[in-house]
């Protein structure tokens, strides 16, 4: 309920701004994805039977919630078709209302076609660029000159976006190095969710700890070694309609499959540690 309090007093604040300052509001906006995007997701939901309607985020966001209910037996795997899906999204971003036109302001996450971040000055700058417009539209205080400006507005806007990124970065960077730091030491053995597949290798989530990396399934045709993709092609066979990669000796992977691996962390390197991924198994 908190939530949904919050998203509306976002999208009237929004609302507020772009009717008081049509050419420099502050804004975010989530493009919709183009229907290429979708097409792994689609092909790789079909294969376990469920189908997927990407007509909109409302009717993408229910046939997810169906899933769900289809992945009684296997929990994860729902949670698993959630990641990928978010995979084919592009990023939200903020920008200047008078940048882009009307109905480019649309979020497409949040199925809104206005949006803005207001309820968190504490924590984003956004949010304080958001006030001190609201404020402004309220005759609380007046607007400085340079918030009345489009383009400035805008490179405020790209601004922050980089520095979001910057700060996806360091968050992703940091979460990898304490990974490691987990794992150094330690050999542990763990179940895996493939998330894709290459020519000879495997890309695996392991749920327990969330953490992906690559299996090859020949570790000798690993980068570093011998081509993969020209050395390999008589050993494995992709079959990219059906998301399946069938070996030379009868095995087959699909993505969102589970297989059991060896993770561990290679302390050789001359300059950084990796965790390094083995298969064991595929599970039956």
């Amino acid at each position: 309920m908190v939530e949904e309090f919050m998203l509306l007093a976002n999208i009237a604040v929004a609302k507020k701004l772009v009717h008081q300052f049509p050419q420099c509001a502050m804004l975010r906006r989530h493009p919709k994805p183009l229907p290429e995007q979708f097409e792994s997701l689609l092909k790789t939901a079909k294969s376990f039977g469920v189908e997927l309607d990407v007509s909109s985020s409302k009717a993408l966001n229910n046939s997810l919630n169906n899933a769900e209910r289809l992945f009684r037996q296997d929990p994860y795997a729902a949670n698993l078709l959630r990641i990928l899906t978010t995979r084919c999204m592009t990023q939200a971003v903020y920008f200047s209302s008078g940048e882009v036109s009307a109905p480019e302001y649309v979020h497409y996450g949040l199925a809104a076609p206005i949006y803005t971040h207001f309820t968190s000055p504490i924590r984003r700058y956004a949010d304080v660029i958001v006030h001190r417009l609201l404020a402004a539209s309220l005759g609380y205080a007046s607007l400085p000159e340079d918030l009345q400006n489009s383009k400035k507005m805008q490179e405020v806007a790209e601004n922050i976006n980089h520095r979001h990124k910057c700060a996806q970065y360091a968050a992703r960077s940091s979460i990898a190095l304490h990974t490691r730091v987990l794992l150094r030491d330690k050999i542990i053995e763990e179940d895996a969710r493939i998330v894709r597949l290459l020519s000879n290798a495997l890309v695996v989530l392991v749920p327990k700890y969330g953490v992906e990396g690559i299996v090859y399934l020949d570790p000798q045709r690993a980068p570093g070694t011998v081509d993969a993709s020209s050395s390999a092609e008589d050993a494995y066979v992709l079959d990219e309609d059906k998301l399946v990669l069938t070996c030379k000796d009868g095995r087959t992977f699909k993505v969102m499959g589970t297989v059991r691996v060896r993770v561990s962390v290679d302390t050789t390197g001359d300059n950084r540690e990796g965790v390094v991924f083995e298969l064991i198994s595929k599970k039956k």
